[in-house]
């Protein structure tokens, strides 16, 4: 017999005062109840409810029980309420570097929208296209183009980006394709 389920059923029972109600209350069969109350009884060693025609009444036992385990189950709601809380809000400074083009397309349209689910957040941004030491530079999360150095950090792919060469035709006519096989663009990430 689970014990917090035991305390939920009886709690229903003195509180609709009969065992029918608590069991339409609770979404279950009416014996189920019965069966929950007199495990419970035979656990505890004692009456917690007398039964007569007229209805249900609570022993002295039972009226004291009812209070506690009230208590119980109530304090039992505010801790699961807490632990939802905590992990559904976020809270603190959060320090992202990014590079100017990367921020400027994916992260800031996006800010606003996220800062509002999460009001609790402050976040820096530090726009730069340098390869940063994140620890050195104290950084929680930086975002980067290209293939990861060796590292201990952690890296998630999260978007793609194909690489295009661009310029106008005039610039072209006198390139040679086999003598370029690689175009270094100065400024850009790899």
């Amino acid at each position: 017999m689970d014990r917090m389920t035991a305390m939920e059923t009886f709690i229903a029972v003195v509180e609709s005062g009969s065992f029918s109600v608590a069991a339409r209350r609770l979404n279950v069969g009416q014996p189920a109840v019965s069966k929950s109350v007199a495990q419970l009884e035979e656990r505890l060693g004692t009456r917690l409810l007398l039964r007569s025609t007229r209805g249900l009444n609570t022993t002295d036992a039972g009226q004291r029980f009812y209070e506690h385990a009230r208590l119980a189950i109530e304090e039992a709601d505010e801790a699961e309420n807490a632990a939802k809380e905590s992990s559904e809000s976020v809270s603190g400074r959060l320090r992202v570097s990014a590079a100017p083009t990367c921020a400027r397309l994916h992260v800031m349209p996006a800010l606003k929208r996220f800062l509002d689910q999460h009001p609790q957040l402050e976040i820096d941004i530090v726009l730069d296209d340098r390869n940063i030491d994140l620890l050195e530079e104290g950084m929680d999360v930086s975002l980067r183009m290209g293939s990861l150095d060796d590292s201990g950090m952690t890296a998630r792919r999260i978007g793609r980006s194909p690489r295009l060469v661009v310029g106008t035709p005039a610039y072209f006519e006198g390139f040679q394709p086999a003598t370029c096989s690689r175009v270094h663009m100065p400024g850009a990430s790899t």
